[in-house]
């Protein structure tokens, strides 16, 4: 909020706006200004009596529309987080956020090819559908749901298919 603004809203601006067409009324009512002096005391008297009823229709309008604003802010902020900044699917390391289990403590003597972290992978039945259907999606888009028992390795074979297939993403 501008700093202007707080003033209108805390009412001050407006007791001073009326208080200097009082003045102006005054000045005019001695016969210190053009026009008749009545017109400018309505007028001040009017913007006296409508500041306090003026500054709660202000008030109720900020706060309406407060949280609408507010939304809006969060949207376009996450908005512009998520959208041209987000990880390609190739450097994703985040494999652990999408519960994939990790791997049991490998032996001394294990194989040094074998990750520490993650298992290694067994391929499944379902793995060229899902290829398939990446390869003839990456354009329009769409949504893939893997129905079967847990911790059959849903979530990581979908991990997998994304590295092979869309790495670029």
């Amino acid at each position: 909020m501008r700093e202007r603004d707080g003033v209108w809203r805390t009412g001050v601006a407006y007791v001073v706006a009326g208080a200097g067409l009082v003045v102006a009324a005054a000045l005019f009512a001695a016969g210190h200004g053009p026009g008749p002096a009545w017109v400018t005391a309505s007028a001040g008297a009017l913007f006296v009596a409508l500041a306090v009823p003026g500054k709660r229709a202000i008030e109720a309008w900020g706060t309406r529309w407060a949280e609408p604003v507010e939304q809006m802010a969060r949207r376009s902020t996450a908005r512009s987080a998520l959208l041209g900044r987000g990880q390609r699917v190739a450097d994703s390391k985040q494999w652990m956020a999408l519960s994939i289990h990790t791997a049991i403590p490998l032996p001394a003597d294990a194989d040094p090819d074998l990750s520490g972290s993650l298992p290694q992978y067994i391929p499944r039945e379902a793995d060229a559908d899902i290829h398939a259907w990446l390869n003839s999606h990456t354009k329009t888009g769409g949504l893939i749901v893997l129905v079967g028992d847990a911790a059959a390795g849903k979530t990581r074979c979908l991990y997998e298919a994304l590295i092979a297939e869309v790495a670029d993403w």
